[in-house]
């Protein structure tokens, strides 16, 4: 309980902090007089909601319209107020993203505006310029039109955790989900018997301890010729099983079982319908049931021969066990690798979030981050391909970037034109 209490608390802190840092401006430009962050500067209004620009006796009505799901530049234009019928005006709009990106949107008249022919592609956070030629003059403007930004300190994001890489191309593997248990190695088990009968004069290891190669184990008196031998340990191991005590009459039973765990077997079942697709030298992630522990590995060994009960056959993978954490006996579950597909670009899982229900990765430029409304495609546990929204070699959050969506939403910069 107390860790979760911890975790609790640093989240808070982080969160904390990137929202001081969001909120604060070196020269005291980017906040209210209460201390609150300004996304942009808001500027005088229209009839319809949107920026207004005024120029040589003119206004320029601006906004993003996404009446019918279909975001695009209108525009409205007056004349010392009133209205000016748009037909024959030659307007255009151009934008520039966080990072220099450019594109311009071409006008044309509808009904009593001016509507862009083309999609204005998320996120709409960008610096727009406007301009309109009116009987041969030219109105001009421009203003800031920012959302699903945040500005962040480096200091603050070190603080909070925050981590970037550069996506780039990756391979994406297709797997296949299994599930086993930890397995002792048969390799490396020893039963361990008397050369000849007799009786055990002494015992020298208790149950569960470690040997090495060559260490005596016990020593028995030979009942034919009365002399003692030693009975040594043929590798280094763990006593596992120990059947024998001073003073016993030993036979030919097992009296010691010696086992090497410093390397063990995740010992999956395969089903018939998986089985044309599993092969021996597969590569293979193996997790404990929890996930606390991970391996990657080979499979070595496919069985030839099925279980009847579950209709299955058993595909071993030898995964190193130096400290012994994989312990035989417990259950694990893997990741067998059944294709890789190479793709141009991907993202970490980590890095995505959703905004508005949509994929979003947070890009950083500066100390700004923005999101990137990314559409994807195929994916594994660690990546997802990206077809679009992002370029390659762009910085993206890949650490503590649910803590970046949180402070857009709370600034209230998610959507805002």
């Amino acid at each position: 309980m107390n860790g979760e209490l911890a975790r609790s608390a640093l989240a808070v802190l982080m969160s904390c902090l990137l929202f001081l840092a969001a909120c604060s401006d070196t020269n005291g430009e980017g906040a209210s007089e209460h201390g609150e962050e300004k996304q942009e500067d808001e500027g005088p209004r229209g009839a319809n909601g949107g920026r207004l620009i005024a120029s040589k006796g003119f206004q320029v009505e601006s906004k993003v319209d996404e009446g019918d799901g279909t975001p695009r530049f209108r525009l409205w234009v007056y004349r010392e107020g009133k209205p000016i019928d748009p037909e024959g005006l030659r307007a255009k709009v151009r934008t520039t993203r966080l990072g220099g990106a450019e594109q311009v949107f071409p006008l044309a008249a509808d009904g009593a505006s001016l509507l862009s022919t083309e999609l204005v592609p998320e996120p709409h956070s960008f610096d727009v310029a406007v301009a309109v030629t009116i009987d041969g003059q030219l109105i001009e403007g421009s203003y800031p039109s920012y959302e699903t930004r945040v500005e962040l300190e480096d200091a603050a994001a070190r603080a909070a955790g925050v981590e970037t890489a550069a996506a780039g191309p990756a391979t994406i593997r297709q797997a296949l989900p299994v599930y086993g248990s930890i397995i002792v190695d048969p390799q490396q088990v020893r039963e361990i018997r008397a050369r000849f009968p007799g009786v055990a004069s002494d015992v020298a290891v208790k149950l569960g301890d470690r040997v090495k190669r060559g260490q005596r184990l016990t020593t028995i008196e030979s009942n034919e010729s009365l002399q003692r031998y030693a009975i040594t340990s043929p590798i280094d191991g763990q006593v596992v099983s120990r059947q024998v005590n001073a003073g016993d009459a030993v036979g030919d039973g097992v009296l010691f079982t010696v086992t090497n765990l410093s390397s063990v077997w995740a010992e999956f079942a395969v089903f018939r319908r998986d089985l044309a697709r599993v092969r021996t030298g597969a590569p293979v992630t193996v997790m404990s049931d929890d996930a606390a522990l991970k391996a990657e590995g080979k499979i070595a060994y496919v069985s030839p021969i099925g279980t009847a009960g579950n209709q299955s056959l058993s595909a071993r993978v030898p995964i190193a066990n130096p400290d012994g954490r994989w312990v035989p006996g417990l259950f694990v579950k893997g990741e067998i690798v059944v294709g890789e597909q190479p793709v141009a670009l991907a993202v970490r899982n980590s890095a995505l979030q959703r905004i508005r229900d949509l994929p979003v990765v947070f890009e950083q430029v500066g100390t700004i981050y923005e999101a990137r409304f990314v559409e994807l495609g195929a994916k594994d546990r660690e990546q997802t391909q990206v077809l679009g929204g992002i370029e390659p070699g762009a910085r993206y959050v890949i650490e503590q970037s649910y803590l970046i969506k949180a402070d857009i939403e709370k600034s209230g910069a998610e959507h805002s034109h």
